[in-house]
């Protein structure tokens, strides 16, 4: 995920949300608050919680189509095909404790070298 205050990518077009669309997110989400409500005061009981959730799925089945935030509809020319990471940009990955060898040498900084 991109860090700083403003997103990655120049000279992308921007992609705005049609009312419509963030209109359908608003009552999706409060559909979804009302269920969750409904589910806590009866307790959890199984067989009538389950429905709810498959009804939810279908509903927003129709509307995952359009939504995606990083989905893009039309590249021009050849952007969609090639995917630039930038090197002077390389992001630290986390490495586990199980995979961290203690007994191997430290690599030496470029001073150190």
């Amino acid at each position: 995920a991109p860090r700083g205050k403003k997103g990655g990518h120049k000279g992308r077009a921007r992609q705005y949300t049609s009312p419509e669309e963030i209109d359908a997110q608003l009552q999706a989400e409060k559909q979804k608050a009302r269920e969750e409500e409904e589910e806590q005061e009866e307790g959890g009981s199984g067989a009538s919680g389950e429905p709810k959730k498959k009804e939810k799925s279908l509903d927003s089945d129709e509307s995952e189509e359009e939504e995606g935030e990083d989905y893009q509809p039309k590249h021009k020319g050849v952007e969609g095909m090639i995917d630039i990471e930038n090197p002077n940009r390389a992001v630290q990955t986390a490495k586990k404790v199980t995979q961290l060898d203690l007994e191997s040498p430290r690599e030496l900084s470029r001073r150190e070298r």
